[in-house]
């Protein structure tokens, strides 16, 4: 998903997100397109807006939170390759507990098949 709102890139929004022509985001509630200041930043790192007509605060462009599903494969092979999960966990940046639910959902899924 590329999301740029006033730059050159065409912006894919979320589902019942209302982009104008000019590339203006418009308000998910009331579909206005005036009066949509920033208002800060979520958890994850994504711009908010504040539609001033209903006073709505919404993110047209939300950044997923979460590791990615290649880093989840590669912890999984480095277990089977012998690694301990802190030795896992230090070379990847995740932490060790992490590495434990995401082994043990796996091993869950393969049980299952």
């Amino acid at each position: 998903m590329i999301c740029q709102l006033n730059g050159t890139f065409a912006a894919v929004y979320n589902p019942g997100m209302i982009v104008t022509i000019r590339g203006m985001i418009a308000c998910p509630t009331c579909q206005a397109t005036q009066q949509q200041v920033k208002s800060g930043f979520n958890v994850s790192g994504s711009q908010r807006f504040l539609c001033k007509q209903c006073q709505r605060i919404y993110t047209p462009c939300p950044n997923k939170n979460g590791y990615s599903d290649q880093v989840r494969r590669l912890a999984v092979q480095l277990r089977q390759q012998g690694m301990s999960y802190r030795a896992i966990g230090r070379k990847l940046d995740v932490g060790a507990q992490t590495i434990a639910n995401w082994l043990k959902i796996e091993d869950g899924s393969r049980t299952n098949d």
